[in-house]
């Protein structure tokens, strides 16, 4: 894994999808700060994925939003249905 989160390439999509979630429903002002503080503290390096992913559980009961609750727990606890798995989840491996 990448030093910084925004240098591995399988995280920065996640975090563009907790933002694309934020800014696709009217939220108040209050919950638009703490998803871009979220999102910086990721970006930073501030705090670890795990402490971010329990965080974004935290701003998901808070919000309500059956949206980012579902993602949350696919990513939480894997994709059951293989077409769901968003592009950042899928690598091509050699196998030698």
């Amino acid at each position: 894994m990448s030093r910084y989160i925004w240098e591995d390439k399988r995280i920065f999509p996640a975090i563009r999808n907790i933002y694309a979630i934020a800014y696709t429903r009217m939220l108040g002002t209050t919950n638009r700060a703490m998803i871009k503080e979220l999102i910086t503290e990721l970006a930073y390096d501030k705090i670890t994925l795990a402490q971010g992913l329990t965080r974004a559980k935290l701003i998901q009961a808070k919000l309500k939003s059956e949206v980012f609750k579902s993602w949350l727990a696919n990513e939480l606890n894997g994709y059951s249905n293989p077409q769901d798995i968003p592009e950042y989840r899928v690598m091509e491996i050699k196998i030698i």
